[in-house]
């Protein structure tokens, strides 16, 4: 029989087990959600990005200041969708860029111009605040609607932002990048997410709550 004494660390140490319990069940949930996220769409085959026409990338994942970075110099920090973008850009010289979502004066773009990308391929539409306005106001840009595009986006980020983006008429292809958010993120990016998913469904700015799982196949590249 413990001692009275005792008693008090026997329940902290309970407690304690308990609240570890629930804190490790949390974070099990939320990786097994996140991973259900960033495992909806596959990386494109290489026969696909061949014959799509550019590059929409979305802003809105980083927070720097390009202002004072000249063309060709080292960036200290880049963010990996606009990584992936020039590196789209890079391979595919035929390829518009077209980076959508407000951020300060433009620095996404001058981010993309920095890792050597042509200014003249690029152009963007900053007025965007939500994922839906990406979708919306880059539909206003002439001649973007009527071609295919390579949507880069966070991986966690890639459901909502394929089927805006195709409730808007475009043809995308999902590109995923920057998998895996900080742990102590996880949960709150999860929780996001999946409440904006299905919002976005109920209110009628998408038509299913996770887009098809599919992107374009080989034999299919160019209907």
């Amino acid at each position: 029989m413990l001692s009275l004494r005792c008693k008090p660390c026997t329940i902290g140490l309970a407690v304690m087990v308990v609240l570890a319990t629930v804190a490790a069940s949390r974070d099990q949930l939320a990786r097994w959600l996140l991973h259900g996220l960033e495992q909806h769409f596959p990386q494109p085959a290489a026969c696909v990005l061949d014959n799509a026409d550019g590059v929409i990338v979305l802003g809105g994942a980083h927070d720097l200041d390009a202002r004072s970075w000249p063309p060709g110099s080292t960036l200290p920090r880049v963010p990996p969708r606009l990584e992936a973008a020039a590196s789209l850009a890079r391979e595919h010289p035929r390829y518009e860029i077209l980076y959508t979502g407000a951020d300060r004066a433009g620095d996404g773009i001058r981010i993309l111009i920095a890792l050597g990308v042509d200014p003249s391929r690029v152009q963007g539409q900053l007025s965007s605040r939500t994922t839906w306005e990406d979708a919306r106001f880059t539909r206003d840009i002439p001649l973007v609607v009527n071609k295919r595009w390579v949507l880069v986006t966070s991986a966690y980020h890639m459901a909502r932002a394929v089927s805006v983006f195709k409730a808007n008429g475009f043809d995308v292809v999902a590109f995923p990048t920057d998998y895996g958010p900080a742990q102590a993120d996880r949960i709150a990016v999860v929780t996001r997410e999946y409440i904006a998913l299905f919002i976005y469904w109920l209110s009628g700015k998408t038509h299913d709550i996770f887009a098809p799982a599919t992107n374009p196949h080989c034999a299919n590249v160019g209907e």
